[in-house]
């Protein structure tokens, strides 16, 4: 359907004149209207002033507004909902005027005028006639209807109305033609006859093209009055036909109007009446008419049926029916006021008497209500329309008069009588027939389609609806074949009807039944709802009951509906409770049934549930007889209040032997899915027999309990518990779950997600083993009709996979879960229960211990398996001859004091998912006083991501008096040693937990090789201490010593390497006790335990040194308590925190909040109690770190004796901020005193106290001192206020920050005679000046990162390492390696190297500022320029050296409180400053560049002027020359002779006899000698390196051809021709055989 057009509107845009188009249609030709006047727009009316407008054809009579008051008591010219124009006759008409006309106008002009056809006009054809066309009328200028009316819409319209008279001579002729028509009789003629004319006009746009007109067209209307007596005659002729009315006045008007004969009906007839009901009756008007059978009247009257509200019937006798008909009087029966102002008024329309609402029909009603029309004080129910807004009437006279009446009720919006229970009846409309004789009586029949709630798409349902009122009530009764549950959720409180269609919607209802109950205001006070419900092949009896206070209990729907019941459920019963409604909601087994499983019902409930369950429990079969209690049950129910209400569903089935529960919840949320768990527990277990080593192992735990939670989400204990609070009736199907705290929260996880197995004893979880289905199953596909769909649309279900699963199909590598069961059974222990699904198999695996005497014998890791093929939860007697036992491991042990021995050895398959381990564990135990042996150790083959490796890790400890020196005995030595494998390191808290240190501190370990096993390798909260780690290893080592009885050292040192690097630990726990020897804390005067942990760590690049005094310690009596701790930790290389370091000694200062990664110490403290009434306590602290130093003390001393006690604290805090510098120290004394008494019931309580406190700050001294003298305190302010230091300029930052390098004394002519000078210049902010400052030490630092050549010693003897640093000596290095650094104070933004265009940037992410000179914009121009060159001459600039490579900013951690942006509140000297950020200890530094990495260019190798050897062309060339006969000439060089010169002298006589020392002593002192020869192969100009030099260029490091430049001296790396020392010194370590010398 397309939109509907606007109005077509009578005013122009700016609407100060009639619009073009009103204008074409009035000038229309058969309209004729002009426009003679257009008046302006007074400001002091917001209405048009619409124009004077005239038309030719009503003889150019004037109409416009100004006689609209008087007219039609109406200002405005807008009349009507539609605007309407209303144009009166102008007042320059005269009264009783003739026509201004050239020619008096007939009637028959007239008619032609208005356009009347009164051809066939029957009685009005008969007047005209009667009065003859020719006569004359009269305009009537008195008649208040002559107007002009211009109405807007989708057509234009225009209606003319004017009154005419004739004259008197008519009259007579008029009458006879009235009364002849209807053979009626008057007593004379009419006194006075009017004529009222009107011609309305309707014009329809039409669009030929861009052309338009208006097509035409006009009706008319045309009623004569006529007057006689009391009476009025209204005859009416239209285009549709002719009517005539008759109306009486007076006080006796049906008498009058009886008088008029023609067979009119008498009072007896026509006027209604029913005793009291019908007293006031008014008549309105009588219709005549004539037709084949004669004459015929309609008298037309008005029942008042209670004056008070004017509760009105219109009805119309009927003559010849002699019937009464009409309807309930609604505002719209009777013309308004407004109504009288349109055109369409009929001024023939019956009017509402003066004596109702003084004629105004607009108070009348627009409805009723169907009980006040009969006189019944009762309502209808709410839900039932009962506002009359149409109604037919029908009514006879007799002796018992009836009155019926059909009628539409309709709803209206009410806050009356509300509904106590759910009723989601609403109909909008319902026609309905009721009567009424003696007493009134109702009945509705219809139906009712229940529609699911908004989001859900359950197929609707159509319910028959009886509704009957008797005895003042009403009762709703209705029933319904097969429907979906979801449709019930209108019957549940509004905002509970999500949840409950979230839980009830998939299933369906093979038949229900309602019945409601009403107060007397309407109101729903109870229902029943009944009927059956369908689970699988399950058929159970629903009860849905819903009461309220507002009904007897004996009359509530349930105490009506279930009577006849067998078995009834219980009623609810609100005697007792606070709540003004309450519901039950239950179902129970009505039949035997057969052929249901777990399966067939929860596929019933959710989508294909089934499919994702093992079969041992999807095919448990339901089939129990039904009985009473039912022991099958399905109830719903609520938990929780507020938002954090949710709806509750369980499902329960209770079999001989096991228990099934299928339970949802779902919350208020409609966003989230319900949550779901399925429960299947089983009570006794066959016996097993023929266990090794046993005979039978009875059953070690109470209950066993299968759970499945849908991936809906976790189950929280909140929701546990809301779950339990359905279930205080079946204890045993409460919910139960592993608690892994004491105390959980509301929303910590209780059953997680997945399927389960939970082993219940002495009613508490043992263990909660959690298994999922594997990722490898196969997804068969699904076609449309079983595709499943996870949304609130297809009914809120989850969906699941769409094939069936085993538990074969479950992910192999579920690890095993333990629970700490011990149970007991004569000489038999069990222990350490675990379960776990593996290969095929479910294994319940235990440790049994048989103690037999001294022997114990242990199996470990006993596991019972169950083929999952062959496990069937409802049928568990076939179970045991399947069962697989399995044996982990054996530990045997035999105690005879003194003698203890013990061994173990486990194998144990381990995986996570990611990590399979292949473990075998031993261990050993001799124990006989004094010495204890202890080994244990294992190996594992672990894979790891497709990677396979072994771990191996022995540990073995000796005990007992091992060896004793003068004031100390070792008593104990500890070895261990990991093959790829890694140990834990502790904190200092778990020092005592440690087991290289102490391994009888967790779970009693003490010597026992199983317990120290599972301690280094299971996992306790923090991690197991001891796990395989591919390429990590460790060696530990320790001992135990006791020195001079008082101090016994337990110490490991431990070197771990690993992938990464090296970490080397040392832990030790040191006892000191006075006397030595005694065991009574209380004979001690001395007893102090520490435990110490010292750690290099260089993988996470830290070192940390942490001691910790054990609580346990005392001075001098035990009473006298000491504890604290002491930190030291550096951090460093790759680490976050690299550059922060702390030192702490008991802590930090109360307002200090230091970073998370900061070691935390204890106290240093001290607690001396004296008696019953002293006591002391001190504490002290002291600790520094990048950023600030602090340090404080106190002491606590009170006395309590009697009713007197008395205190001294003493205390002081100081804290130092370093840059800037700030410092503050608080200071405080408090002495009080205090004196309580009880005397009978007074309480006297009386205190005195004198304390003051000192706070100080500074640097610029001052602070505040207060005292408080108990009645009175007062403070002063000394010294100087807290105020910002201004900043400092560029030269004193750059001292602050300079760290001044070594200045060597330049000592040797081989070092460096020109060192490094440094200057620094600046130049003020906004000057151009550059300050020029002389830098004593040196500005920059260098390095030497690589390259390093041996330095020559002053004396030439020996040779050291260069320095690193920027003044003083020179460096010796490698071209081709050679790397060095220029590390500056100042930070460092961009680099430059040799004026190269493009600098080098800095890596750091942070921007470089300065704090104390208050800069808050980033430096961006902190550049480090660095140019070398090679300087020959000295004092000449030298050549540029390019082609370093490598150039790399290097960052490094800087402090804060220096390099860090400046702000005022950060500022400790500022007033308003916000110190508790200046507290924090968190990201002390910051990482800006500071070094300047260089490597030296690429080294060039010289040219050789050795002529490169082709060996390949040297092969093939001939060794004689052919072409010369003979062949004597050689082409090659020809060989030498045999030498015979500067051969090796030959050994004489005289050396033989020599001992081999003294001919090496020879060899040496005959090659010292050799002296003099020395020039021959030292001197540069003659000698053999000089010639060698110049032969093969070894002085020229440039390429051939370039001269180098002269040098002034030998190079220092040149050869000598010196005597070989080195080689002398050494020659027998040198040689393998006696150097022969040769003679030169």
């Amino acid at each position: 359907m397309g939109d509907v057009d606007p109005p077509i509107s009578i005013w122009n845009a700016d609407e100060t004149q009639l619009s073009g188009d009103w204008i074409l249609f009035l000038g229309d030709h058969s309209i004729d209207y002009t426009i003679q006047a257009q008046p302006s727009l007074s400001s002091s009316t917001t209405d048009n002033l619409p124009p004077t407008l005239t038309s030719k054809r009503f003889w150019d009579l004037p109409f416009n507004a100004t006689q609209n008051n008087a007219r039609f008591n109406q200002t405005s010219s807008i009349v009507g909902d539609n605007q309407a124009i209303l144009l009166g006759l102008a007042s320059q008409v005269t009264t009783n005027a003739p026509i201004p006309s050239p020619n008096d106008p007939t009637l028959s002009d007239v008619l032609e005028a208005f356009g009347v056809n009164y051809s066939n006009g029957g009685l009005v054809e008969k007047i005209i006639d009667a009065a003859a066309t020719t006569a004359k009328l009269t305009l009537d200028t008195t008649e208040p209807r002559n107007a002009l009316w211009c109405i807007p819409g989708q057509t234009f319209c225009t209606s003319t109305a004017l009154a005419f008279t004739i004259s008197s001579d008519k009259l007579d002729e008029i009458t006879k033609a009235v009364t002849g028509e209807f053979d009626i009789s008057i007593s004379k003629a009419f006194s006075s006859l009017k004529w009222y004319f009107q011609r309305t006009s309707y014009g329809v746009p039409i669009f030929i093209g861009n052309d338009k007109s208006i097509q035409i067209s006009s009706t008319f209307r045309l009623s004569v009055k006529a007057i006689v007596h009391e009476f009025e005659f209204w005859i009416t002729l239209t285009p549709a036909g002719v009517s005539c009315t008759v109306t009486a006045s007076g006080a006796d008007v049906w008498n009058s109007l009886s008088s008029l004969g023609g067979g009119i009906p008498g009072n007896s007839d026509a006027k209604p009446e029913w005793g009291a009901l019908f007293k006031n009756v008014y008549l309105l008007s009588a219709t005549i008419g004539k037709n084949s059978g004669g004459v015929w009247w309609r008298i037309h009257t008005l029942v008042d049926l209670e004056p008070k509200n004017h509760i009105l019937l219109l009805l119309t006798y009927d003559s010849p029916s002699k019937t009464f008909a009409g309807t309930v009087v609604f505002r719209n029966n009777f013309p308004s006021a407004t109504d009288m102002l349109l055109p369409t008024f009929e001024i023939t329309s019956d009017i509402l008497p003066d004596s109702i609402y003084g004629g105004d029909a607009s108070k009348l009603p627009v409805y009723l209500e169907l009980m006040q029309i009969f006189g019944e004080g009762g309502s209808l129910p709410k839900s039932i329309p009962s506002s009359l807004a149409v109604a037919s009437i029908s009514y006879k006279k007799a002796i018992k008069p009836m009155l019926s009446f059909s009628a539409s009720l309709i709803a209206l919006d009410t806050t009356d009588a509300a509904d106590a229970v759910p009723a989601p009846f609403v109909w909008n409309e319902v026609h309905v027939q009721c009567s009424k004789e003696a007493v009134f009586m109702g009945e509705v029949y219809t139906s009712f389609t229940l529609n699911p709630p908004q989001g859900y798409n359950y197929p609707p349902a159509e319910m028959s609806i009886g509704l009957a009122y008797k005895a003042g009530t009403w009762q709703l009764a209705g029933h319904v074949e097969s429907l979906s549950c979801g449709l019930l959720c209108s019957f549940f409180p509004s905002d509970l009807g999500d949840p409950v269609a979230k839980v009830l919607g998939k299933l369906t209802l093979k038949s229900l039944d309602v019945l409601y109950t009403y107060s007397g205001g309407g109101a729903a006070t109870s229902f029943l709802i009944s009927g059956v419900i369908t689970m699988g092949q399950l058929e159970l009896r629903l009860f849905y009951q819903y009461a309220s206070k507002q009904v007897d209990p004996n009359s509530t729907a349930a105490a009506i509906g279930l009577k006849d019941i067998e078995n009834p459920p219980p009623q609810v019963d609100l005697s007792k409770s606070s709540k003004s409604s309450d519901w039950r909601f239950e179902c129970d087994l009505g039949a035997t049934n057969t052929g249901a499983t777990v399966a067939t019902i929860l596929d019933s409930i959710v989508d294909n549930a089934s499919d994702i369950l093992p079969d041992f429990v999807k095919d448990i079969k339901i089939a129990p007889a039904a009985g009473h209690p039912s022991p099958i049950y399905l109830k719903i129910g609520t938990a929780g209040a507020g938002d954090a209400q949710c709806v509750v569903f369980v499902f329960n089935v209770n079999i001989a032997g096991f228990k099934v529960m299928f339970i949802q919840i779902a919350s208020k949320d409609k966003s989230k899915d319900p949550k779901r768990i399925l429960r299947v527990s089983v009570d006794k277990i066959p016996l097993v027999e023929k266990i090794p080593l046993l005979n039978q192992l009875p059953q070690p735990f109470d209950e066993l309990i299968y759970m499945w939670v849908t991936d809906t989400g976790d189950l929280t204990k909140v929701d546990v518990d809301n779950i339990n609070s359905m279930l205080e009736d079946d204890p045993k199907g409460k919910l139960v779950f592993k608690k892994v705290t004491t105390k959980p929260q509301d929303t910590t996880p209780a059953i997680v997600v997945g399927h389960h197995f939970v082993v219940i004893n002495a009613n508490d979880v043992i263990l909660d083993h959690v298994f999922k289905i594997g990722e490898d199953e196969t997804k068969p596909e699904s076609t449309d009709a079983d595709a499943l769909v996870s949304t609130k649309k297809n009914v809120g279900m989850v969906s699941t996979k769409r094939n069936t699963v085993t538990l074969d199909t479950i992910t192999p590598d579920n690890k095993p879960t333990k629970g700490a069961l011990t149970k007991t059974l004569g000489p038999l222990t069990i222990s350490a229960v675990s379960l776990q699904y593996k290969d095929k198999m479910l294994w319940l695996t235990m440790d049994a211990t048989l103690t037999l005497g001294p022997f114990s014998l242990s199996l470990l890791g006993l596991g019972l398996g169950v083929p999952t093929s062959n496990l069937k939860l409802d049928n568990l007697k076939g179970i045991a001859s399947s069962i697989v036992p399995q044996l982990n491991g054996l530990a045997l042990s035999f105690t005879s004091p003194p003698m203890l021995l013990a061994g173990v050895f486990l194998h144990d398959i381990m995986s996570d998912g990611t990590t399979t381990q292949d473990v075998y564990k031993g261990g050993v135990a001799i124990s006989f006083p004094p010495y204890t042996l202890v080994a244990v150790g294992e190996y594992a083959i672990v894979h790891h991501n497709g990677n396979e490796y072994k771990s191996i890790f022995i540990f073995a400890k000796l005990d007992g008096p091992l060896l004793t020196l003068e004031f100390a005995t070792i008593s104990g030595v500890r070895l261990g040693f990991g093959y790829n494998s890694v140990v834990r390191s502790p904190t200092i808290e778990q020092l005592t937990d440690f087991p290289f240190i102490n391994d009888s501190g967790v779970s009693g370990s003490g010597n026992d090789p199983l317990k120290i096993l599972q301690n280094m390798t299971e996992k306790p909260a923090d991690g197991p201490w001891v796990t395989p780690k591919q390429d990590s290893y460790w060696v530990a080592a320790g001992m135990t010593i006791t020195a001079f009885d008082i101090l016994t050292i337990t110490a490991v040192a431990m070197l771990a390497f690993r992938d990464q690097g090296i970490i080397v630990s040392l832990f030790a726990d040191a006892i000191a006790q006075m006397p030595p020897g005694v065991t009574s804390p209380n004979e001690m005067i001395l007893y102090v335990e520490i435990g110490l942990v010292a750690e290099m760590n260089f993988i996470d690049g830290y070192f940390r040194v942490e001691a910790s005094l054990a609580p346990t310690s005392f001075l001098l009596v035990p009473q006298c308590r000491i504890s604290g701790g002491f930190a030291l930790v550096y951090w460093f290389g790759k680490n976050p925190h690299a550059g922060d370091w702390v030192f702490s000694i008991g802590g930090y200062h109360k307002s200090y909040t230091p970073p998370p990664y900061y070691p935390v110490p204890k106290r240093i403290k001290i607690s001396f109690q004296i008696g019953d009434n002293l006591q002391i306590t001190g504490e002290s602290y002291f600790a520094i770190t990048p950023k600030v130093a602090m340090g404080g003390a106190l002491i606590h001393v009170s006395l309590d004796v009697g009713p007197v006690s008395a205190y001294l604290d003493a205390s002081f805090d100081a804290l130092i901020n370093f840059h800037p510098l700030h410092y503050t120290a608080d200071f405080r004394v408090s002495i009080g005193v205090t004196f309580d008494a009880d005397v009978w019931f007074i309480h006297i309580h009386i205190s005195a106290s004198v304390g003051a406190d000192l706070h100080i700050e500074g640097p610029e001294f001052g602070g505040i001192a207060h005292v408080d003298f108990y009645l009175f305190s007062f403070s002063v302010n000394f010294g100087a206020s807290p105020q910002a230091l201004p900043p400092i300029n560029l030269e004193d930052f750059w001292k602050m920050v300079h760290q001044p390098g070594p200045n060597q004394q330049v000592t040797s002519k081989d070092q460096d005679s020109n060192p490094i000078l440094s200057r620094l210049q600046y130049s003020s902010s906004g000057s151009t000046t550059m300050n020029d400052s002389t830098v004593p030490e040196a500005a920059h630092k260098f390095i030497l990162e690589d390259g390093v050549f041996s330095m020559p010693s002053a004396k030439g003897s020996s040779t050291t390492d260069p320095a690193s640093t920027g003044a003083g000596a020179g460096w010796f290095v490698k071209g081709g390696t050679f790397r060095f650094g220029i590390t500056s104070d100042f930070a460092i933004a961009s680099a430059e190297l040799n004026d190269l265009l493009e600098p080098f940037p800095s890596p750091a992410k942070d921007s470089i500022y300065s704090r104390p000179m208050h800069v808050s914009v980033p430096l961006t121009t902190s550049t480090l320029k660095v140019t070398i060159r090679h300087v020959v001459v000295t004092d000449t600039p030298g050549v540029i050296i390019d082609g370093w490579r490598n150039v790399t900013l290097v960052t490094k951690s800087v402090p804060k409180a220096v390099w860090a942006a400046y702000d005022p509140k950060l500022d400790p000297l500022n007033p308003k400053a916000d110190l508790s950020s200046l507290l924090k200890g968190d990201l002390p530094t910051t990482d800006l560049a500071m070094t300047v990495m260089l490597q030296a260019p690429p080294p060039v190798l010289a040219e050789s002027l050795i002529p490169v050897f082709k060996a390949t062309a040297a092969a093939n060339m001939e060794v004689l020359d052919t072409r010369v006969t003979p062949n004597t000439e050689w082409i090659l060089a020809k060989p030498e002779d045999i030498q015979v010169e500067y051969l090796a002298a030959a050994v004489t006589t005289e050396d033989s006899k020599k001992s081999k020392r003294d001919q090496w002593i020879g060899v040496k002192t005959e090659w010292q000698k050799a002296s003099v020869a020395q020039n021959v192969v030292g001197n540069d100009t003659n000698g053999m390196i000089g010639a060698c030099t110049d032969l093969f260029g070894w002085i020229k490091n440039r390429p051939q051809g370039e001269e180098p430049p002269p040098a002034p001296s030998r190079p220092a790396w040149s050869l000598t021709g010196g005597l070989p020392e080195k080689l002398i010194s050494g020659l027998e370590s040198s040689y393998l055989a006696l150097p022969r010398l040769a003679v030169v």
